[in-house]
């Protein structure tokens, strides 16, 4: 019989992609005569212990991973593979990491309440920017008309104490928007 017979038969393989992990396990399946599934068990035979050591140590060094995220995807803990390196003397990566930039989050007055803040030119700060959301325009509109908390949280569907943490969060307190009657006292705007 012909040769082509028993070998198997792969697709084509693009060699300037990444390598896949999956695609080191079935090479190292393959080189070493052993079922994926079991380099990936439990068995703690001495030639599928070999054949593990080896597809960890090629998917850290041919892929961008992580020792951890090479246990994980071995079931193993992240030791395993250290250990695997360190046996094999394989410590070096071949494929950089990419350098991860992270990217810069976009600002709402929940992540910083101060971040809008502002010096004037008196030395004061600044009003924050307006509410964007629509709870968080009916929260302002409250507290500028000395509405409770509890009737915008009803209206709605909130916990009152999420409209006072709203509130806050906004810079928002209940004496910025009371003003000061012809009389002295303080009246509610309506």
């Amino acid at each position: 019989m012909p040769e082509e017979h028993f070998l198997p038969h792969f697709r084509a393989v693009n060699m300037l992609a990444p390598a896949s992990w999956r695609f080191i396990l079935s090479l190292v399946a393959l080189k070493h005569g052993v079922m994926q599934r079991d380099i990936l068990g439990t068995h703690r035979d001495r030639a599928l212990v070999a054949a593990r050591h080896e597809a960890m140590a090629a998917t850290y060094r041919h892929t961008q991973m992580s020792m951890p995220n090479v246990g994980r995807h071995f079931n193993r803990d992240h030791t395993t593979v250290l250990h695997a390196l360190k046996k094999l003397g394989a410590r070096t990566k071949l494929v950089e990491r990419p350098i991860t930039v992270k990217p810069q989050a976009a600002v709402s007055p929940f992540s910083r309440p101060n971040a809008y803040r502002r010096h004037g030119a008196n030395g004061r700060f600044m009003p924050k920017p307006k509410a964007t959301t629509a709870l968080q325009r009916a929260v302002t509109r409250a507290y500028q008309h000395n509405i409770p908390p509890s009737i915008v949280a009803e209206e709605y569907g909130c916990n009152p104490l999420s409209v006072k943490v709203i509130a806050h969060h906004l810079g928002l307190k209940r004496s910025d928007y009371r003003q000061k009657s012809k009389y002295g006292r303080e009246a509610a705007v309506l």
